[in-house]
């Protein structure tokens, strides 16, 4: 299982990337290897947002239309991962090597 972010979906589609072959081969093969691909649901969104203005309407439409044929499964964010954000990033801010969030 791989759960997918914004910036290798991007990449795998961008053939200028620096990061493309990379993103490619990850994305190729864990596909073979039947393996799932979750993506969020806020990860839809702004990867076919960034697709559309960097690469035009065809390269967003090619990206739908493979989450529409089942190469990624969604994921929908829940009350109980952000409250773990939100603890997480707590913890952090009292670390002495975190930066300082105001209060």
């Amino acid at each position: 299982m791989l759960i997918c972010d914004t910036g290798p979906l991007v990449a795998a589609a961008l053939f200028k990337d620096a990061d493309h072959h990379r993103c490619v081969e990850l994305f190729t093969g864990m596909h073979l290897a039947n393996r799932r691909l979750i993506m969020p649901t806020t990860v839809v969104a702004e990867v076919g947002y960034l697709l559309a203005t960097k690469a035009g309407p065809r390269a967003e439409a090619a990206f739908l239309g493979a989450l529409s044929e089942g190469d990624f499964e969604t994921a929908e964010l829940r009350s109980s991962t952000t409250r773990g954000w939100l603890s997480w990033s707590r913890s952090m801010a009292t670390c002495r090597w975190a930066p300082r969030m105001p209060p």
